[in-house]
């Protein structure tokens, strides 16, 4: 999981008013957007699971297909 996916997620809860969630994400994260290293996903799930109640399930939802997908690869590698 990365910030690409997680601004998806955003786009698709909130839709025309991603952006502005987003800005504000980014923002309370101290994050540009552009970060790929998996610290700043890890900042901005916090961010998003601190914020406004849709905001926080969808940090929820992040959090738990990325704990889920981290899991798959080691299975798979094992």
């Amino acid at each position: 999981m990365n910030l690409v996916e997680a601004r998806q997620a955003v786009e698709w809860v909130y839709g025309p008013r991603a952006s502005g969630i987003w800005g504000d994400l980014l923002l309370a994260s101290g994050l540009e957007g552009t970060e790929t290293d998996p610290a700043a996903f890890d900042r901005l799930l916090a961010a998003m699971r601190s914020a406004a109640p849709v905001t926080a399930l969808c940090g929820e939802a992040l959090m738990l297909r990325a704990k889920n997908h981290a899991a798959r690869e080691r299975t798979a590698r094992a």
